[in-house]
């Protein structure tokens, strides 16, 4: 009996420990209930720490768990049981306070719930330090709040890479960091995609900012840092190279053959004659070559009418676009209102209209069959173009800054596209925009570039200043929006 009962106990202590079957899932986080040594020790000086949970726990993404100050070689950190075990294998300063964070890593046996925001902290010192920054991340351009950022602190003898005090944004972009020493530090954020505490091109980054004082509200501003604006360059059709791009301080150039250019903000499209295998182009220091493909036909004609409401009011004359370049055109097949008009060619994409009579706020362009063709000798499609420009179909914005900077630039973006750049002096209004969803920015533009200058991850107070609208604008037909930077929005 004895030996059946010492078997039996033998193989209980050597089972795996498995979840009880049956009931409702355990959604609860495991809860921490002691440490040895204490959460918030003073004169620290054990090599070991010991957290405490009130359930069987699990570790993952051991990486994720920081120390700071850093202290090199890491910790090595293990789990038994209801335990998290901490061997400290690094030297530690004197009279200062680090801080463990566990970044989520702890979990609980069975169903994985995590253990957030946890922290310890012990002070080789003896007083804990309790200065702190708090604040919140969002973009540049549209004002979007940024969560898993790391916002980092380091001084002058600090490693970028090595982080000495950080914190992460939560999901309303709001960051803490304590327990910091009163000195003097450089602060900055990038978001961390990829998790590896590091900063790594391509992420979004802050500009590097001294901070002046601790205990308070530092709000930090992300940009991409764009050191080859060119995202695609490719040959799509016959004769023609597409680039797609960030804005640009310099435009594109081709190196080896003649051709034209259809510049617009955020797309590039080279346009030749020549019989060539090969484009070299340029841009700043970046060279490169497209090989070409004279297999694709180009695609069919396609117009648009781009002319503003006042520019058709006031000139009397219609503006067309059109996405292959334009060679000649029939007079006798092109109608405003079905009455016929003076045409010229203003360059290879944009063909005026010009009529005798006045022009009325319904518009309709004809263009018959072969109306127009372009330089390799295609014609259009028979097409007719709408246009209403009344003013109850359109809607206005007001805008006005209690912050005017000098030399501003004013632009109006729509799903990420610029809509209208124009000087700003401290009040604007825009008329006859089209009803949709739009994002506002004012920003100085002291180097009259017309581009906003962010001065880039590794310059210190070298941006020039901007001003986002936190909300989005809804502009509704025959209705004003009143957007004022710094303040409220309000609609009358």
């Amino acid at each position: 009996m004895k030996n059946y009962i010492y078997f039996f106990v033998a193989l209980i202590g050597c089972a795996n420990i498995l979840p009880p079957s049956g009931g409702e899932r355990d959604i609860t986080a495991p809860v921490f209930i002691k440490s040895s040594p204490e959460n918030f020790s003073i004169n620290f000086n054990s090599n070991n720490i010991v957290l405490y949970f009130d359930e069987y726990i699990n570790l993952k993404n051991i990486d994720n768990i920081r120390i700071t100050p850093s202290c090199l070689p890491k910790p090595v950190i293990t789990r038994k049981n209801k335990s998290v075990i901490v061997n400290l294998n690094c030297d530690l300063k004197k009279n200062t306070t680090y801080t463990i964070t566990f970044n989520n890593s702890i979990i609980d046996l069975n169903e994985g719930n995590e253990v957030k925001n946890l922290k310890y902290v012990f002070s080789t010192g003896n007083i804990i330090d309790s200065c702190y920054l708090t604040g919140n991340v969002s973009d540049f351009l549209f004002a979007e709040k940024q969560s898993n950022c790391v916002v980092s602190l380091f001084n002058e003898y600090d490693s970028t890479t090595s982080l000495q005090y950080y914190g992460l944004t939560d999901e309303n972009g709001e960051y803490i960091i304590e327990n910091i020493k009163d000195t003097i530090y450089t602060i900055f954020a990038f978001c961390d995609n990829n998790n590896n505490f590091d900063y790594d091109l391509g992420e979004l980054v802050s500009k590097k900012t001294p901070v002046i004082a601790l205990n308070k509200e530092i709000d930090l501003k992300v940009f991409q840092e764009n050191l080859n604006p060119i995202k695609i360059y490719e040959s799509r059709h016959k004769n023609l190279i597409h680039f797609e791009h960030d804005l640009l301080t310099k435009p594109i150039e081709i190196l080896n053959c003649d051709g034209f250019w259809l510049r617009k903000k955020y797309e590039s499209i080279f346009w030749f004659n020549d019989s060539i295998k090969l484009i070299h182009f340029r841009h700043r220091n970046f060279y490169d070559s497209i090989r070409v493909n004279n297999r694709i036909k180009h695609n069919k004609f396609d117009f648009e009418i781009i002319s503003k409401n006042e520019e058709i009011i006031n000139d009397n004359r219609i503006i067309i676009s059109s996405n292959l370049p334009l060679n000649k055109f029939d007079s006798d097949k092109i109608f405003i209102n079905n009455e016929k008009v003076k045409i010229k060619i203003l360059d290879p994409f944009h063909l005026e209209l010009s009529p005798d009579f006045i022009v009325k706020e319904k518009v309709s362009v004809t263009m018959l069959d072969s109306a127009v063709t372009n330089k390799f000798y295609q014609s259009n499609d028979s097409t007719k173009l709408f246009f209403d420009f009344s003013d109850a179909n359109f809607g206005s914005l007001t805008v006005t800054s209690e912050n005017y900077y000098e030399n501003s630039i004013l632009e109006l973006f729509q799903n990420s596209k610029t809509i209208i750049v124009l000087d700003f002096n401290k009040k604007q209004s825009l008329v006859n925009l089209k009803p949709g969803k739009y994002q506002l920015r004012v920003y100085q533009d002291n180097n009259q570039n017309r581009i906003w200058d962010h001065g880039g991850f590794n310059f210190l107070n070298n941006t020039e200043k901007i001003q986002v609208f936190p909300e989005i604008i809804d502009i509704k037909a025959n209705w004003t929006f009143e957007a004022k930077l710094n303040n409220n929005p309000k609609k009358h």
